[in-house]
This record gives C-alpha cells, structure tokens and sequence, in this order.
C-alpha cells in the first residue's frame, strides 16, 4: 500500500474496522514510513482526548429555555429559504416572459411586409387611338418589345402614351 491508500484507511486502522490481511500492510508501511507512523500517532491522540472528554449533562430547565430558541430560529431560515426560493422562481417567470415578450418583438419586425393586393383595372382604351397609323412603331417590333416587358410595365406605357 502507499501512502494515500494508507491515509485513506487510517481512521479505519484506529477504530479497528479493518480485515486482517490490511492490518498487517499498514502496520508494515508504518515500520517504512515516518511519516504515516507520525500521522497515525497524532489521529490516535485526537481521538484519545476526544473520548476523554465529558460533556456535561443539563438540567430539564435549560431544554425548557433552549429548545423554544432552537426551534424560532430554525423555523426563520426555513422562511427565509422558502422566500428566496419563491424569489427565485418569480425573477425566473419574469425573465421568460421578457424573452417570450423580446423575441416577439424582435420576430415582428422582421417579418417581410406584404402589400395589399390592388385589383386589377380595366382600362378603356377608344378604337381610334391605338390603330397601326398612330403607333410610332410598326406592330411587329411593338410586339417583340412588349414580350420582354412585365405588365405593370405595359401599364405604364399605355398610360405615357394616352397621356
């Protein structure tokens, strides 16, 4: 065994409460080893003068007196610790629902914006105003440029020329 082991055991070795195969290891390190010998010899004078020591026997008068005293004070840290608990609990609840409160806030604002939908108009347009003679192109090239466009481009056109 080393040292640790040794350490580990000691109070053990003093009480008795060891098998027999660990006795002898102790003792044998003990005969290597001054410094757990020097351990062991200081555990066993505290615990000898420990169980030399009286302690002295009171009246029923002093248990009348102290006991009430024991009991208040307990009774005031079990309140205190159930009110710091529910304190606890309560900033808890209050943080959650800042984050709840935060993070829809945050989510609100980011959500993309939607338009209302504009109902497409009708537009009227007079015969006479848009025949091949009044178009500044012949029809084909007008219908190879309108492919390209969007209708709210054509929309715009249309109104620029009616304009």
């Amino acid at each position: 065994m080393n040292c640790e082991q040794i350490k580990k055991k000691l109070v053990d070795y003093v009480d008795g409460n060891v098998s027999e195969p660990e006795l002898n290891q102790i003792q044998q390190h003990f005969a290597e080893c001054q410094e757990c010998r020097k351990e062991f010899e200081t555990l066993t004078e505290i615990i000898l003068s420990v169980k030399s020591m009286k302690i002295p026997e009171h009246d029923e008068n002093f248990w009348m007196m102290k006991y009430p005293q024991v009991i208040e004070k307990a009774e005031q840290r079990h309140h205190r610790t159930v009110f710091i608990k529910r304190l606890r609990i309560g900033f808890g609840l209050v943080a959650i629902l800042l984050i709840l409160f935060g993070s829809r806030t945050f989510i609100g604002k980011n959500a993309p914006i939607r338009f209302p939908k504009v109902p497409e108009v009708a537009y009227y347009v007079p015969e006479d105003v848009l025949t091949e003679s009044n178009l500044p192109l012949p029809i084909e090239e007008l219908n190879k440029v309108i492919d390209l466009l969007g209708p709210e481009d054509h929309m715009m056109i249309l109104s620029e020329y009616l304009r």
